[in-house]
């Protein structure tokens, strides 16, 4: 079975658990306007590289490769669906079994493209886009209705996810839970020796609201008077500048800067 899946672009670090399952999958292939050349482009995985993405000119290595480029080709689509439509033109004469499209509004994007290929569409939600997306863009809401009752299955990564999307207009039937899961063989644990009155924490997550890194911080700052000792690394993708700064501004508030270290995004095998 030939499944066909859709992103905006292809692949943030942030989403590295759906680069590990596809890996797992027969016959999987990958549609984006954008395609990064990192550790997630597997020789085994067919991708449609769009051709205004010039080979040999701008093929990124990282995510943070030609940003420019990058939000152009992404957003533009959902104004000019250009990748779309060549796509259309590339897939009618031998169209995949399934469309699997990863995010709600790459979904709505690719609704027309399922319909035009009369192959059903898949869409996995992954959070932003059934949360923060519609404070954004309300307009959503009513693309998202379309989108119900166009698809055939809609996943999400948890029972309190389904009913989210089921609040929002998602038939009960069409919702199934699939469960994000990181590789486990990736992360073999291994004993360590810690000294007495010393302790390294680390915390690794995009810098945004929600993964509560100034509550770690203000924990750190209570801490320190009984454990002096204590470190704290802080790595991920700097998303949220104003939450950054705010990160920073406390930190020197409070003479935490010594007890802080500041890494950009690390790759598992580094971790």
């Amino acid at each position: 079975m030939r499944v066909l899946h859709l992103f905006d672009w292809y692949l943030p670090s942030t989403l590295s658990w759906v680069g590990r399952l596809l890996l797992h999958l027969q016959h999987a292939e990958v549609a984006a306007p954008w395609i990064v050349r990192n550790q997630f482009y597997h020789s085994q995985l067919r991708f449609w590289q769009f051709p205004l993405q010039f080979p040999g000119m701008l093929e990124p290595g990282s995510e943070w490769e030609f940003p420019s480029w990058q939000r152009l080709f992404a957003r533009s689509q959902r104004f000019f669906p250009s990748y779309r439509w060549w796509l259309e033109q590339q897939l009618r004469h031998d169209p995949p079994d399934i469309l699997h499209a990863h995010f709600g509004p790459t979904g709505c994007l690719y609704l027309p493209l399922a319909q035009k290929l009369g192959r059903p569409l898949v869409v996995t939600f992954y959070g932003f886009d059934y949360e923060k997306l519609l404070n954004r863009r309300p307009v959503f809401r009513r693309k998202y209705r379309q989108l119900f009752a166009g698809a055939s299955r809609v996943i999400a990564a948890s029972p309190t996810g389904c009913q989210a999307l089921e609040a929002l207009g998602c038939p009960p039937e069409k919702l199934r839970v699939v469960r994000p899961s990181p590789d486990l063989a990736l992360f073999p644990f291994c004993s360590k020796n810690k000294l007495p009155g010393e302790l390294n924490l680390v915390q690794v997550a995009t810098f945004t609201e929600k993964k509560g890194h100034l509550t770690t911080l203000e924990a750190l700052k209570l801490a320190l008077s009984s454990c002096p000792n204590l470190h704290l690394t802080l790595a991920g993708e700097e998303q949220d500048k104003s939450l950054v700064r705010r990160l920073k501004q406390f930190m020197r508030a409070h003479n935490l800067e010594q007890n802080v270290r500041w890494l950009n995004p690390v790759p598992h095998t580094e971790m």
